[in-house]
């Protein structure tokens, strides 16, 4: 277990590499030249970090985003827990929050969890991260789903009483780890 920040280390530190303008090398030529949203989604993401305890404030950017946090690039981290004050830009948006550092890895970056942040900046941050990120299921318009009773699988059957079933699951983990299909849908059938 104690080889896994390592890992993650030694990942961040390929892929930092592998994004690299020189370690793309010859290849890059030979890549068609990005659309104008790939371009908008690599264009400038600056981060200004203040430590909240002591005022101290650097400037870096961020490679990744999302509702929850962010992931920056830096050479000279926070230890884990250090609370921050940070105003990010990209696209045109400006968000502000506060953030308490998850993980960090030297001369790497960190990722910073938002802990605190106004509804304005809440939205803000929602259309900086649209403006980013390719159209998904997540952020793009809602798919839509069959009925409920169009999604039970083949063989499966139709549960009558939930609540019975749910404790039959519950008695069943009570001595046990795991529970193969076979199993599920015995217990299923015999909850009825």
């Amino acid at each position: 277990m104690t080889d896994e920040p390592d890992a993650g280390a030694a990942y961040l530190a390929a892929l930092k590499q592998s994004s690299a303008p020189q370690a793309r090398g010859a290849a890059a030529a030979s890549e068609p030249a990005p659309t104008s949203a790939e371009a908008l989604a690599t264009a400038a993401r600056a981060a200004q970090l203040r430590e909240i305890e002591t005022g101290v404030t650097t400037w870096t950017n961020f490679a990744d985003i999302s509702l929850h946090g962010c992931y920056v690039e830096a050479a000279a981290t926070h230890r884990v827990g250090v609370m921050l004050g940070l105003k990010l830009e990209a696209n045109g948006f400006r968000v502000e929050a506060t953030g308490k550092v998850s993980v960090a890895y030297p001369n790497l970056g960190m990722g910073i969890s938002f802990t605190k942040m106004t509804d304005e900046d809440r939205e803000h941050l929602r259309e900086l991260v649209r403006s980013i990120s390719r159209p998904s299921v997540i952020l793009g318009a809602r798919v839509a789903m069959p009925a409920p009773s169009t999604l039970r699988p083949e063989g499966s059957p139709q549960v009558a009483n939930p609540g019975a079933a749910l404790q039959a699951m519950v008695n069943f983990f009570e001595d046990r780890h795991m529970m193969g299909r076979k199993e599920f849908l015995r217990i299923l059938r015999k909850s009825e």
